[in-house]
């Protein structure tokens, strides 16, 4: 979300080997309640109930949206919620039980540091890295046969 925005926006990243590896944007279908909103914003009266629009009210509901598209076109994929120029940890969505609690402790470790943004911190960055590229290249070779989900 943008300071200032009033809205959440997704697209989905996936590697090139999927679909030519474009972004999907995740589109929410208006309300009527939903349009009157987008109107009184935008201060027009374009939107109508049953428009499609990618600015969607909360998190929640544009997660989910997300996941079943993810469900849709990728059953058993991890879902991350980040940014597709970033390759190290971030916030799972969903993963394998089997690494889902060590991804997420990969993730808050990363961030408590800040990342590569301080010099003091690369070398431990670099080690953290290391263990989240092993997790996810793991399920990469192995799959994923595991019935449960985080």
């Amino acid at each position: 979300m943008s300071l200032g925005a009033s809205h959440y926006y997704g697209k989905l990243y996936y590697p090139e080997w999927y679909d030519n590896g474009g972004p999907i944007e995740v589109y929410c279908t208006l309300t009527r309640d939903q349009a009157a909103d987008l109107n009184r914003i935008d201060r027009a009266d374009v939107w109508e109930a049953g428009d499609t629009t990618i600015r969607w009210k909360t998190r929640t509901a544009l997660i989910a949206a997300a996941l079943k598209i993810c469900d849709e076109r990728w059953p058993g994929a991890i879902v991350l919620e980040g940014s597709s120029s970033q390759l190290g940890p971030q916030k799972v969505i969903r993963a394998p039980n089997a690494i889902s609690s060590k991804l997420s402790e990969l993730y808050k470790r990363a961030d408590e540091l800040g990342y590569y943004n301080r010099r003091r911190n690369w070398a431990e960055m670099d080690d953290i890295s290391e263990q989240w590229d092993k997790l996810l290249e793991r399920v990469a070779i192995e799959g994923n046969d595991e019935p449960t989900w985080r």
